[in-house]
């Protein structure tokens, strides 16, 4: 385990920073509201996240953040990851086909997008 991973299990209250593409910083933000950003799609697995400014890590490699899952494309590509609870959005949107594939990155569980529209539908 990550130093980084060590300090967020014993420090539920830590603060984080998130940079985008774009260079830009937001934060400091506590733990819920990253993971509430995440499954709001605000979070995407390349932006970078840190506690202190000065270590930055991808934010798919937090696994507070629930970036697990990928989507498997009519066209043979995936998309993700990301949080599962984004799943019926991109849905909406038509990022993703209702028919589209999820499958979780490590566990290989494969819910579909489309149950009554509630993509966590038995994935706990």
């Amino acid at each position: 385990m990550s130093k980084i991973h060590k300090e967020l299990h014993h420090s539920p209250d830590s603060r984080w920073f998130i940079r985008i593409d774009s260079g830009d910083t937001y934060g400091p933000v506590d733990l819920p509201t990253l993971q509430e950003w995440a499954a709001q799609g605000r979070v995407e697995p390349d932006n970078e996240i840190s506690e202190d400014q000065e270590s930055w890590q991808q934010a798919e490699s937090l696994p507070e953040l629930e970036m697990d899952w990928m989507a498997e494309l009519d066209d043979g590509t995936s998309y993700g990851p990301f949080n599962i609870a984004l799943a019926p959005e991109l849905a909406s949107r038509g990022v993703l086909p209702a028919n589209a594939t999820l499958k979780h990155r490590e566990t290989g569980e494969t819910p579909p997008v489309d149950a009554d529209t509630d993509a966590t539908a038995g994935s706990d």
